[in-house]
């Protein structure tokens, strides 16, 4: 049991209920995929997921995390993991995967992305730990990656590939976060064990992150339930604004729904509508009507 402990991390960084916000931009959740999609994770840009590869490799995580295995085929878990893909809708996603479900994994990310790549992939730095990493994206593009370790292969994602926010539905100790972290990203991520999780938070601590638990209510909601706040950055992909603009108006206090969490972490109703008060303005009004006379 004490090797599921993780060095006792979740001692000092607890996050087995509620959401981290780190540096007021990036947010972790403990979280089952069965559940509702957390509404944050749809910020995400790029994905790298790292799944269990197998039924077997499933229980074993489930059995860390001190939960009970859902009763279910191993097709019903990677199909459930493709539709949170979907659902997020990512520009380029990779998925690691071992040799057993490789075809299958990269059927799914066909019938997502037109142009699909896998990568021959070693993990923990030894040869003879042999995986794949799956590149789906709609643009074509084939980096170089045979033969690097998967660690290597998210430090240059996290590096090279273009994106705003990157995501991981399977975070585990956050190689994923930590390398977004040093290139100054922002990140998204879920894990089922929040003790893994919070040997995360350790390690983004201790290169400078900051970090705050909070409990508001969009903890595991999906965009689409009504009457939810969510992240502002949610509200601002919905309305097609930049997030610094929609931040900007609820500091000025435009939105009636708008809610402080943290010093630049705000939540925001989804359903409140976004009114551009410019539009109303004496100038805008007057160039409005020459337009009509002139025509």
């Amino acid at each position: 049991m004490n090797n599921w402990n993780y060095g006792g991390a979740y001692l000092q960084y607890p996050i087995e209920t509620g959401i981290a916000i780190v540096d007021g931009k990036s947010y972790l959740k403990t979280h089952d995929i069965f559940e509702p999609l957390p509404s944050f994770m749809l910020q995400a840009d790029l994905l790298f997921v790292d799944p269990p590869w197998n039924k077997g490799n499933m229980k074993t995580f489930y059995t860390k995390a001190e939960k009970m295995s859902p009763q279910i085929d191993f097709s019903d878990f990677y199909k459930r993991l493709f539709a949170c893909i979907n659902k997020i809708n990512p520009n380029i996603c990779y998925v690691e995967i071992g040799k057993e479900y490789l075809a299958e994994f990269i059927i799914e990310m066909k019938k997502l992305y037109r142009y699909v790549t896998f990568y021959n992939s070693s993990y923990y730095h030894t040869q003879n730990n042999i995986c794949y990493v799956i590149r789906g994206a709609n643009t074509a593009a084939k980096p170089k990656l045979d033969y690097m370790d998967e660690e290597n292969i998210i430090k240059w994602i996290c590096e090279n590939e273009p994106y705003h926010v990157i995501g991981d539905l399977c975070m585990g100790r956050g190689l994923v976060a930590v390398n977004a972290y040093k290139h100054n990203k922002a990140f998204v991520g879920t894990e089922l064990n929040h003790k893994r999780l919070s040997v995360a938070l350790e390690r983004l601590c201790a290169i400078g992150a900051e970090y705050t638990i909070n409990n508001y209510k969009t903890d595991n909601c999906e965009v689409e339930n009504m009457g939810k706040k969510v992240p502002i950055a949610v509200y601002a992909k919905l309305h097609n604004k930049s997030v610094d603009t929609i931040r900007a108006r609820c500091i000025r206090g435009a939105f009636n729904t708008a809610e402080k969490i943290t010093e630049r972490c705000w939540v925001i109703d989804k359903n409140e509508p976004y009114i551009d008060h410019r539009q109303n303005r004496p100038s805008v009004l007057k160039e409005k009507n020459k337009k009509i006379k002139k025509n």
